[in-house]
């Protein structure tokens, strides 16, 4: 499991929806190998040498664990609201996304323990939100409301 800081959630979205919005444009797929790239995501090769490409941007699947009086307040644009208590209950959906994952809550703690609980049950790519949606309203997008 990896921490993710807001700003570079907030830059991997953007870039992903970039990827995708030129791949469209070019008639492509995303995620096609010869898909012309410029961004990466957290923790793809930084070195990589003038003139080649990066492999596509995955648009991650930002999870949602909080309770529903809590995504009435606010939320990250774009999330899947699935509430803690009942990740277990939907892990295969989660699982067969086949995307990485970003978990987040209130202030970063029971995005935590799903995060861990979803990398434990075979998960690749999970990371936990670092601050939550409180650090993301302050740091990203103050029209979010906090709480």
């Amino acid at each position: 499991m990896h921490q993710i800081q807001p700003a570079q959630l907030a830059n991997w979205l953007e870039a992903a929806n970039a990827d995708s919005a030129r791949a469209t444009q070019a008639g492509t797929r995303p995620d096609a190998p010869d898909a012309d790239i410029g961004f990466h995501a957290p923790g793809a090769h930084e070195h990589t040498p003038v003139g080649a490409q990066h492999p596509p941007v995955k648009t991650p699947l930002v999870l949602d664990v909080r309770e529903d009086w809590e995504v009435q307040i606010g939320r990250i644009p774009g999330s899947l609201h699935i509430p803690m208590q009942k990740i277990p209950a939907r892990l295969r959906e989660l699982l067969d996304a086949d995307r990485p994952i970003v978990c987040y809550c209130h202030h970063g703690m029971r995005s935590m323990q799903v995060a861990m609980f979803l990398e434990h049950r075979g998960a690749r790519e999970v990371h936990n939100l670092v601050g939550g949606i409180d650090a993301w309203a302050r740091l990203v997008d103050p029209a979010c409301a906090r709480y």
